[in-house]
């Protein structure tokens, strides 16, 4: 029989918190919102069914209130960033949703064997006089002792790890990300990865996209695919310095090495050239 879950645990601060969804469009954002509801209802808990089922995309068009072509393009930006999953059958789930109920199903087992235990024990060790009064009797458990050769090897053990030359960590061990050290609170992020992206120059790059027809879109894709190339990609090695300022300027100037080579035409230049014709033209 399914179970029947009557509520949601919901927290706002692990949803705007979630770095993978706040990479995602808007748009993406809100296909998730509305999927909730559907995966917190299926059996088994987490995963994208309808009527026991996975759902097609005008199934889901239905469900979200919002255009085909919109379901298409927003699951497969949650694939992507790693939002939604796919299992073995080809069904979509979320993995936060799944964990969560299986700490939901451990705590509870745990507290119903904690409370037969208990129990069991408050019979076993209460027993009643004559005159109807408890007594409590105390279990007194000995010592174990350890033999003096299990003694002697846990000696040698530690000697032996004393004694041991330290070993050098591997370049990969010790690279640490500096701009995370540079801003550890959050505070001042747009969003975060990898390597945080901070607010105004997130801002600034926005301004500079406005050519694009989703410039906040643009940049939170700049954003994740030089993340994904330092986590996994062809960058995982390289060692990061510098501040996150330094960092992030350097690789949009890399990616758009074309906006900072010199115009061909001057511009002031011809501004210059303009006022003194008009001047020849009109007076002062």
């Amino acid at each position: 029989m399914q179970q029947l879950h009557l509520w949601l645990k919901f927290y706002p601060k692990d949803w705007n918190g979630d770095h993978n969804l706040r990479a995602c469009s808007l748009a993406a954002r809100g296909l998730m919102a509305s999927l909730l509801e559907p995966m917190h209802e299926s059996e088994p808990y987490g995963h994208l069914l309808v009527r026991g089922k996975k759902p097609d995309f005008n199934e889901l068009a239905v469900i979200a209130s919002c255009k085909l072509r919109e379901v298409k393009y927003g699951i497969e930006e949650l694939l992507k960033m790693g939002v939604l999953s796919t299992n073995s059958d080809g069904i979509w789930y979320s993995r936060r949703m799944v964990r969560d109920e299986e700490r939901r199903k451990r705590q509870s087992l745990g507290g119903t064997r904690g409370m037969a235990t208990r129990q069991s024990h408050q019979s076993l060790t209460m027993i009643h006089s004559p005159v109807d009064s408890p007594v409590v009797l105390e279990q007194v458990v000995p010592k174990q002792v350890p033999p003096i050769e299990a003694r002697s090897q846990k000696l040698e053990a530690r000697e032996e790890r004393e004694s041991a030359p330290a070993r050098t960590p591997d370049r990969s061990e010790t690279r640490t990300p500096a701009p995370l050290i540079a801003q550890s609170a959050h505070r001042n992020h747009a969003i975060c990865g990898v390597v945080c992206l901070p607010a105004a120059m997130y801002e600034d790059f926005v301004a500079r996209s406005r050519h694009q027809a989703d410039p906040r879109k643009y940049v939170s894709d700049f954003f994740a695919t030089w993340n994904t190339r330092y986590q996994s990609g062809d960058r995982k090695e390289q060692v990061i310095s510098g501040d996150a300022f330094t960092f992030w300027r350097d690789r949009w100037k890399e990616t758009h090495a074309a906006a900072d080579k010199p115009a061909v035409v001057d511009v002031a230049a011809l501004a210059w050239q303009k006022i003194q014709a008009d001047k020849a033209r009109y007076g002062r």
